[in-house]
């Protein structure tokens, strides 16, 4: 947890400095789902349970910095298991819900993201809950991969069961 905070720390640092890394290799989509899934399982309450599906074939592949987006889902995901103590959390890739891009939706049933507190969500040092244990950067390193990657990041306003946060490239 320790390393994580340094590591983004670092990131936040580096962007800021134009020092940021983007590094562009070809990976496969679902085995990045998955990583990020394993690393959010040790994070997870009892009574929550995790689900991941795809709409894409096992052997898809997309040539941009798959660890990036691995970082992008596991904050998703570590921030899904401490909003949610009971129900479940869904990470989902799609290619319908954006035709010619892919969606990655990290879906929760926890304490959703009060209106007020929306706008400002991926601002640096900002909560939608400050009684939650985290620093309050791990939605601004999301923004900053997504800007460097010519992604988008959005948190799905639409949807009030709990958060659902979007990734699409």
């Amino acid at each position: 947890m320790l390393s994580m905070l340094v590591d983004d720390v670092m990131d936040i640092v580096d962007a800021e400095h134009g020092n940021y890394r983007i590094q562009k290799s070809p990976f496969m989509v679902n085995d990045v789902c998955r990583n990020a899934m394993q690393m959010a399982e040790m994070r997870l309450q009892a009574a929550v349970k995790l689900y991941f599906t795809s709409d894409v074939a096992d052997d898809y592949t997309l040539n941009t910095d798959g660890r990036r987006i691995q970082q992008v889902l596991v904050n998703f995901l570590t921030n899904a298991c401490k909003h949610t103590q009971k129900g479940e959390i869904h990470l989902h890739v799609s290619t319908s819900e954006n035709p010619g891009r892919l969606t990655f939706s990290v879906t929760d049933t926890g304490e959703g993201v009060a209106p007020e507190a929306a706008k400002d969500i991926f601002l640096r040092y900002k909560k939608a809950h400050n009684n939650i244990q985290g620093s309050g950067i791990g939605l601004h390193i999301c923004s900053i991969i997504a800007e460097k990657l010519g992604a988008e990041i959005k948190l799905d306003q639409s949807y009030t069961n709990g958060a659902r946060f979007l990734f699409i490239i």
